[in-house]
């Protein structure tokens, strides 16, 4: 399992991992296929079902590891500005 915990007060959207690197493509595709609306939901979620995701494999396994450690650290790789004009997609 890809496992999630921070002690951020407020309840993070999936949408904020924008600016941790997960492109929107994949973010759209956790809030269709799964309905996962905040980063607290996707504790439970496996590399098997990110896989059997219609976009999923590999790679999305990978980035969305990545965009965790990098939210988990507080290291943004985008701004909120660069994140509105769609930058990482």
């Amino acid at each position: 399992m890809i496992g999630v915990t921070n002690e951020k007060a407020d309840r993070p959207s999936i949408a904020d991992l924008q600016l941790y690197g997960l492109s929107l493509r994949t973010i759209n595709a956790l809030e269709e296929h799964f309905g996962f609306l905040y980063v607290d939901e996707l504790e439970g979620l496996t590399e098997g079902m990110l896989i059997d995701m219609r976009t999923g494999g590999p790679a999305v396994v990978g980035s969305v590891r990545r965009a965790l450690r990098r939210w988990l650290a507080e290291e943004p790789v985008m701004t909120e500005k660069e994140c509105a004009r769609g930058s990482n997609d």
